[in-house]
């Protein structure tokens, strides 16, 4: 059922140091997730009022990301200048930054990619907000969003190593390698190596995590695809079946 030495718990949303978690939030997350934008808006909305009184940063954070995926762009601006300044005024003593720096990337980022603004500028101060997060001194390199946002960066200029280089990065930063089996990165990595036709190192990457933990739904997806892609439709079986017997009742692509 997975090796517990292998990885840390199954990757969680991120919460700076002193930061409450706020009910709405994770009655959200799930919903953006499932792409019900408009319900996870709603709920995200009253986590603003009911924080109201502390400027806790954390409802605006996820609801930047609502509405980014909902090409809300003006509306995920506005949304994290609100919050930066409720922030300011009435939760200073609590360290938001790198959620907010992270916040203002990924805007930054959806601009420079859908050409919303001046593209080479966008993605260096993007760069510029990342590293802060990542190694800054108000920065936490536990936020594993920051890792995946850069390579992000990387991947809409065309460099694809850097991108990999970024996603190592998270391994070699972090104290007892807090981030060496996180989900997330180890699924980006998959992709990009994918991309580069390098399949046995992404075979790799997703075979690393699923030994960690074998309920990862999208590593057993990516699995079968790639086996697909690689010309080996025995293999491809092979990981549907395995896909079918931990995630029972889903189709396998």
């Amino acid at each position: 059922m997975g090796d517990p030495t292998l990885a840390p718990p199954p990757t969680q949303y991120y919460l700076s140091p002193g930061i409450l978690t706020v009910r709405e939030v994770e009655e959200a997350i799930p919903l953006i997730q499932a792409g019900r934008t408009n319900e996870a808006v709603d709920l995200l909305l009253q986590g603003v009022q009911a924080t109201r009184a502390t400027g806790n940063f954390l409802p605006y954070y996820w609801l930047s990301i609502a509405y980014l995926n909902d090409d809300r762009v003006d509306d995920a601006d506005d949304a994290i200048a609100e919050g930066e300044e409720a922030w300011q005024e009435r939760g200073i003593n609590v360290n938001a930054r790198p959620l907010i720096q992270v916040a203002k990337a990924r805007v930054e980022l959806y601009k420079a990619e859908n050409n919303l603004g001046p593209r080479s500028e966008l993605l260096e101060d993007a760069e510029e907000r990342l590293l802060d997060v990542i190694s800054g001194g108000d920065g936490d390199g536990r936020f594993v969003e920051a890792y995946l946002l850069l390579a992000d960066r990387f991947m809409i200029g065309g460099e694809e190593n850097r991108a990999l280089q970024a996603l190592e990065r998270a391994y070699r930063d972090t104290l007892r390698g807090d981030l060496l089996g996180d989900s997330q990165i180890r699924l980006k990595r998959a992709d990009i190596l994918a991309e580069q036709g390098r399949y046995d190192a992404a075979l790799f990457e997703l075979n690393t995590l699923l030994r960690a933990d074998n309920f990862v739904e999208q590593a057993h997806i990516r699995r079968v695809e790639i086996a697909l892609q690689m010309g080996e439709p025995g293999r491809a079986v092979k990981y549907a079946e395995a896909y079918a017997f931990y995630i029972p009742g889903h189709v396998a692509p």
